[in-house]
């Protein structure tokens, strides 16, 4: 699926900008979409995006963000999310951002 893909090229090339200190928005937006009452799809998506990007770059990166990140992957985790697919991009999302 088309999301899927879109999480993952968005990793990819944040793990080329957040270095950089490049796309400084990002984190905050893909946090914001989980938090803030997006659709599925684009609250799915984000916490992919989330999960791939705490996968792919070094934590030390993305360290001053890992409260958001992680409050955004406990929110998409609750039990109030009837979601099932969201429930499972959180998990997988908590998994990959284990390090920082």
């Amino acid at each position: 699926q088309a999301r899927h893909t879109a999480a993952q090229v968005v990793a990819k090339v944040a793990a080329i900008e957040l270095p950089l200190n490049e796309w400084a928005d990002l984190i905050d937006s893909l946090t914001a979409n989980v938090t803030t009452g997006g659709t599925d799809h684009i609250k799915q998506s984000s916490l992919e995006a989330l999960g791939y990007i705490c996968e792919e770059i070094e934590p030390s990166v993305i360290q001053m963000k890992s409260n958001q990140v992680l409050t955004a992957v406990v929110q998409g985790m609750r039990k109030e999310e009837v979601n099932s697919e969201i429930r499972y991009a959180a998990t997988t999302a908590l998994n990959n951002a284990l390090e920082f």
